[in-house]
């Protein structure tokens, strides 16, 4: 027979392996917005002269936080076990494959001319 402290072992494992994923999700979420805001920020303290750099709110909250959640998916640098050059490789593969999607997002909404490079560049860094 299984005892109780199995039953409640099989259900923990149950509830981590669904709130895990979810908990990673969210917080990639929160650090890709924090880079986006910080490159933001940046950009309008260095470019003084040119004006405020202005980002829909559907591009800054949807967008490209979802490129982002979609290429480290793809990448998958938390499924597998690995040793730790290639979970950063994996990672800085889906920034790549993310910045570029957001690239040509950019250029086939034809938003391009209107956003800064240096804000793409500063975006990328973080």
């Amino acid at each position: 027979m299984v005892s109780k402290m199995q039953k409640e072992i099989v259900k923990t494992n149950r509830y981590v392996s669904f709130l895990l994923p979810l908990l990673l999700i969210i917080i990639d979420y929160i650090a890709v917005v924090c880079a986006e805001q910080s490159a933001f920020t940046l950009r309008n303290i260095f470019i003084e002269n040119n004006g405020v750099l202005r980002i829909s709110w559907l591009n800054f909250w949807v967008v490209f936080p979802a490129f982002f959640l979609l290429f480290i998916n793809v990448e998958q640098p938390y499924n597998k076990r690995s040793q730790f050059y290639k979970i950063i490789e994996n990672i800085f593969k889906a920034v790549v494959y993310a910045i570029t999607a957001i690239i040509i997002e950019l250029y086939i909404g034809r938003l391009a001319g209107s956003t800064s490079r240096l804000f793409i560049g500063l975006f990328a860094i973080f």
